[in-house]
């Protein structure tokens, strides 16, 4: 739990906040390097190849944390 909290702490400060960034920062930490594996795209399923995920409004949080909302 202390290398991910140091993890996502490092990460808030360069703001970027995808998996493979704290991924990344929980490695050095920890002196443990294991690759992402990725899917080949000829054995990714058909479907799958063009999902794309909405980015997330992060506007709605600051009412969890305190923060004002718009």
């Amino acid at each position: 739990m202390d290398n991910l909290t140091k993890a996502l702490l490092e990460a808030e400060k360069s703001q970027v906040f995808r998996y493979e960034m704290v991924h990344e920062i929980i490695q050095r930490l920890t002196n443990q390097f294991i690759p992402i594996s990725t899917l080949p795209t000829d054995k990714t399923p058909v479907n799958l190849r063009d999902y794309k995920v909405n980015k997330s409004n992060i506007e709605q949080y600051g009412q969890l944390t305190g923060g004002t909302g718009k």
